[in-house]
Parts: C-alpha cells; structure tokens; sequence
C-alpha cells in the first residue's frame, strides 16, 4: 500500500504522486514528544466534587487568545460553576482576563437572549415576542426572497466583520439569492492582516515580540533569551493583551532583567515621547511561582 510505502520517508523523500501526496501531510518519521511539553493532569479529573475539563477558550465578543482554562462544572447535572486559569497552560500559565472570569455571569444572566424574538411594537418600544426557530428562519427566507425578487439579488449586501466560522456560510446564502455581494467588512484589512502576514512570513508565526511563547518550556527553555529591551510603542498590552501577545509577558520579561520602554503621543502634532522606563529585579522560577 502506498502509505505503508511513506510511513517510514523522511518529509524531503516523499514523492510528488497523487497518492503519496495523499499521505504528505504527518508522515515521515514519528517524532517523540518532549516530556516535559506534556500536561501534568488528565483531559479530564474530579476536585472538590466538581468535574474539571482541561480546555482552551476564546471569550466572546472577539477574543483571539486561546487561553488554557479548567472549566468547573456539577458532577450530577454537568451545569458549569466557574472557569479558572489553568496554571500548567504554557500560553497564559494560570493568567485570565476578567472576561473569561465573569463567563458564570454571562451564561446565567437574567436578560441573556435565549431564543429567537420579534418586534411587536413600534420600533424603539422595546416590545419583543418569542417566536420558534422555524418561524425565525422562514420570516428571514421570505424578507431575504422579497427583496431579490422585487429589486434583483445584487440589491443584498451580506458583509462580514472578522468572520469567526460563518465565511463560507455566508457566501453560500449570497449565492442562493443571486447576489456577488459577499464580503468582508474588516477596518484592519488596511493593518491588522498586513501585520499579521509579516510576522508569519518573518516569525513562522504571530510573534509580535519575543517572549519565549513558541516554547512549552516557556522561560525555563534553555534556549530562549530574555530580551535586553522591550519598546512598547503607541500601546498598554497589559490592558490590551493584542491577538496571540499576553500583556503580563513584558512584565515577566522586566522581572527576568530586561528594561522596558514605553513610548505614546502625548497630544496631536507632538512628537512621540517616552513615558517611563524601568526594569525589574530577576523573577522568581517556574517551581516557586506555582508554589
């Protein structure tokens, strides 16, 4: 068989075919997972009579981080009871926002919208009636069919904004009403994905700066080096926390011996200045901080 032929090629040795390519993807040699890469716990355990699930979130709305989390949840009837920071994480090591903290308050607010509503009132009554989810999706079909009928399907505009999983599902529905008006409605088309494809191209991956992120060792991998300088330029990332970039990272950095800079325009036309600059005495280690 063709793949009993590849399983054992090194990735340049695999050939060009359409049926070893169809293999290329993860074959060659097997390579063995570092065992200090590898979680201390289980997918999924109990504690304190809770069940905790091992996972990886993005709090809504727009949260691009990822980060590792242990979600609580009743043992007998599996409802959730809180989300903590999962220490052994290596991307955010036990660090949440408080976003991803207040996720019980979320889920279980009074006035969170559970069900398909309609307006019953005058628009800005706030007078609303539940409806059915079929009843939902046949007044958009007819409201959506009206109009391509009444004015042509390229009088539907179907915009998206940073797309999550809805892409090619929008697209299709244009599709469906004879409309090519699908696309993206993105401002940082201009510098969100500029940025991002530089950092790919010259990084491997959305590095903004380096903070040791790309290895599970974190700060105790051997071969990261504490940046000397950290220039923070026209942001707060330890209010922000950018895309794929924790804030506390340049503090952690700062308390391993770097010193940080922070530059923002003090007002229109100025020049740029730097606000402060400081450095921190060395961190404590990995073992003591999870102490």
């Amino acid at each position: 068989m063709v793949e009993n032929a590849v399983a054992e090629k090194d990735r340049d040795e695999i050939g060009t075919s359409k049926e070893e390519n169809q293999f290329n993807f993860g074959a060659g040699k097997r390579q063995e997972v570092d065992p200090r890469w590898k979680h201390p716990k289980p997918f999924q355990y109990e504690e304190d009579g809770m069940v905790v699930t091992r996972t990886s979130v993005w709090s809504a709305p727009g949260c691009h981080e990822g980060c590792g989390v242990l979600v609580y949840s009743d043992k007998e009837t599996g409802k959730f009871v809180k989300c903590e920071g999962d220490p052994d994480d290596p991307y955010n090591r036990g660090a949440l926002c408080p976003r991803c903290l207040a996720f019980k308050q979320v889920e279980f607010h009074p006035d969170r919208i559970l069900h398909p509503m309609r307006r019953v009132g005058e628009r800005g009554s706030g007078q609303w009636e539940r409806i059915t989810w079929d009843e939902a999706l046949e007044t958009c079909y007819k409201e959506f069919r009206r109009i391509s009928m009444t004015y042509g399907g390229d009088s539907i505009h179907c915009l998206r904004g940073t797309a999550r999983d809805n892409q090619w599902q929008v697209g299709r529905m244009a599709n469906t009403f004879g409309s090519p008006n699908e696309y993206g409605f993105l401002s940082g088309t201009a510098c969100y994905l500029p940025r991002l494809s530089l950092m790919i191209m010259t990084y491997g991956g959305m590095l903004i700066a380096d903070f040791s992120q790309f290895s599970a060792l974190r700060y105790d991998d051997p071969e990261w080096v504490c940046p000397e300088c950290t220039i923070v330029w026209g942001c707060n990332p330890t209010i922000s926390n950018p895309d794929f970039f924790m804030g506390h990272w340049v503090t952690d950095a700062m308390k391993l011996g770097a010193s940080s800079s922070a530059w923002s325009r003090a007002s229109r036309g100025s020049p740029r200045t730097p606000t402060s600059t400081c450095s921190c005495a060395p961190a404590p280690t990995r073992a003591s901080r999870s102490a």
